[in-house]
């Protein structure tokens, strides 16, 4: 008797559930019906390095990537940003943490955890934002 019970308020609460509208804030026209992202239409500003705004945050990158090849087997970044390579392009060196592995322990190339770079570290536009930003640091 039971069983059946729950058996006809699971039945019943299923097919309310199925009519009932969930709310969201998403436009309801199909994904691929919206409009495009516009692309960042500053220009890079190259060779500057960008004032940071809070402590320990990634810089940013002030040089276009586009093109940049970072898979699992390949980081182009490290062709110049290397210990070895980046005195000789006047390239800042990758950072002594990003040879870090997760247990504190230093290795002889980079963490593969910081092996991404562009996980952290952006290029930098010179662009009017969206929504005034008041942000203070």
């Amino acid at each position: 008797m039971k069983a059946r019970l729950i058996l006809a308020l699971s039945a019943l609460l299923v097919a309310q559930s199925a009519t009932a509208e969930v709310a969201t804030l998403r436009d309801r026209t199909p994904l691929a019906d919206q409009p495009l992202v516009e692309a960042a239409t500053g220009q890079e500003v190259l060779g500057q390095t960008r004032v940071r705004s809070y402590p320990m945050q990634a810089p940013t990158i002030p040089h276009s990537t586009e093109g940049f090849v970072v898979t699992k087997d390949l980081n182009q970044c490290l062709m110049c940003h290397n210990a070895q390579m980046a005195p000789a392009v006047k390239a800042p060196a990758v950072g002594v943490s990003h040879y870090k592995n997760r247990d504190g322990k230093y290795l002889s190339d980079v963490s593969p955890r910081r092996f991404f770079c562009t996980q952290c570290h952006v290029p930098q536009y010179e662009d009017a934002p969206e929504v005034a930003n008041t942000y203070q640091p």
